[in-house]
């Protein structure tokens, strides 16, 4: 008798377990975070989740509401740390689902001083790109638009010619002014 009840006592068994893995709540979600798992409850309607990673407190995983910003992911993740650039960021961004925010160090310093007090300028016909992005409203790109325009013009002879390069304006020219040199 007890040989006759065992094979329905492993198919009760093995039928219970069947039905708990195969009907399980799909409400949860497991994240790993670090060194921690942590479960969240995620409505895939009404939220988002992003990764934000490199110079913020808390680097992770974050969920946000729909329509969120860069700003706002790199808030939830606790801010910035000293040293980061989020200059190269586009913070008012709109961020979709599954996105990644990458928040970089601040470059190395140029070998150039920005010192206003210091007689140092920038040699703008010398000056390599990076150089270029230490002036103020000076982005990598447009440091790129510099160096090109005078690779395909030759070397800028005063402020006039700076105003030819595509996206310089005269209050850019206006804070260029006395950090650059020609010569």
């Amino acid at each position: 008798m007890l040989l006759a009840a065992s094979p329905l006592v492993i198919a009760f068994c093995a039928g219970a377990s069947w039905q708990k893995y195969f009907y399980r709540q799909p409400a949860q979600t497991l994240l790993q975070e670090s060194s921690q798992a942590k479960l969240i409850q995620w409505d895939s309607g009404a939220s988002i989740i992003v990764d934000v990673s490199g110079k913020v407190a808390h680097p992770g995983i974050v969920q946000l509401p729909r329509g969120a910003c860069v700003k706002d992911a790199i808030q939830k993740a606790g801010g910035v740390l000293p040293g980061a650039n989020v200059f190269t960021l586009n913070l008012a961004a709109t961020l979709s689902d599954g996105e990644q925010v990458q928040v970089d160090s601040a470059p190395r310093k140029s070998t150039f001083t920005m010192d206003n007090s210091s007689d140092t300028k920038i040699n703008i016909n010398q000056a390599s790109e990076s150089d270029l992005e230490s002036l103020p409203h000076i982005g990598p790109m447009m440091a790129a638009r510099i160096v090109a325009y005078r690779k395909s013009h030759g070397a800028f002879q005063s402020l006039d010619d700076l105003n030819a390069v595509k996206g310089i304006g005269a209050k850019t020219i206006e804070k260029l002014q006395p950090l650059i040199t020609f010569h």
